[in-house]
């Protein structure tokens, strides 16, 4: 009899989905993190990408799905600070995805652990410009005040399902999200202090997406002592919808190696 679908259950309430629970070992963990507006439940098909023994993890930010209610995020550091403690006590090497909003906080959360000594094994950063890079005056303007004009950003830009654009109930419940996350971006600042992690970082987008630009991108490399890789690929700001088996692959190609783990062990 074939086994059904394990079903996905919170790792690390609130904040962190486990979206296939297994028993173990494992010998890695990567944790994926959504672009604003977005859920856990953007990843849910990403576990069939990996094999069993890597945990794949999803950040559930408040105000959405199982946490629908509670009041939204302002700031990123009410998004990293919790997340931070929701996986600082894994003992796997630990790679971090993020997604626009997500890659944002994928680096703060990166740098932090890193401060506490505990760093990630590698970053991967999609559809966002560097925390330093972003280009003066960009901004998301009316779409964060005016219903109408988020509702036409969404249409233009796309991440959103067309069944939840053309259902008004379904959209009330999202565009709180979307322009709460929205604020998040237009608000981070990166500051004046020259951080750099230790891990290499990769990085993806879509070559016609008109919000971050071919150059923002390649500024990543400025934010790693390590190497960093760009992988521009055909599509907008969210190209990797039609590109999971390639965006995933990416992240594959980061895990730590049998061989990797086996010298650690060896070498104490």
């Amino acid at each position: 009899m074939t086994p059904g679908p394990r079903r996905a259950c919170y790792w690390s309430k609130p904040w962190v989905w486990d979206l296939r629970p297994a028993p173990g070992p494992h010998t890695a963990a990567v944790l994926l993190l959504p672009h604003g507006g977005g859920s856990a439940h953007s990843f849910t098909e990403w576990p069939r990408h990996f094999p069993d023994h890597v945990r794949v993890l999803a950040a559930q930010y408040p105000g959405r799905g199982a946490r629908f209610g509670e009041p939204q995020a302002q700031s990123m550091d009410e998004l990293w600070r919790p997340l931070m403690t929701a996986v600082e006590t894994l003992d796997v090497p630990l790679i971090v995805f993020g997604n626009s909003l997500g890659a944002l906080l994928g680096f703060e959360l990166a740098w932090h652990l890193q401060e506490a000594g505990r760093p990630p094994a590698a970053l991967c950063v999609s559809g966002a410009w560097a925390p330093h890079a972003r280009e003066p005056g960009a901004s998301y303007g009316d779409a964060l005040w005016s219903e109408p004009a988020l509702v036409a950003w969404l249409h233009e830009y796309g991440g959103m399902p067309p069944q939840v654009l053309d259902d008004p109930d379904l959209l009330e419940i999202v565009l709180d999200a979307i322009r709460a996350d929205l604020r998040i971006v237009e608000g981070y600042r990166f500051g004046a202090q020259q951080r750099r992690l230790t891990c290499p970082i990769t990085v993806l987008g879509g070559a016609d997406d008109r919000l971050v630009n071919e150059s923002t991108l390649k500024a990543w490399a400025e934010r790693t002592q390590h190497t960093t890789d760009v992988h521009l690929l055909p599509g907008g700001h969210f190209y990797f919808l039609d590109h999971m088996p390639y965006v995933t692959g990416l992240v594959r190609a980061l895990l730590p190696t049998p061989a990797d783990e086996t010298g650690k062990r060896a070498g104490h």
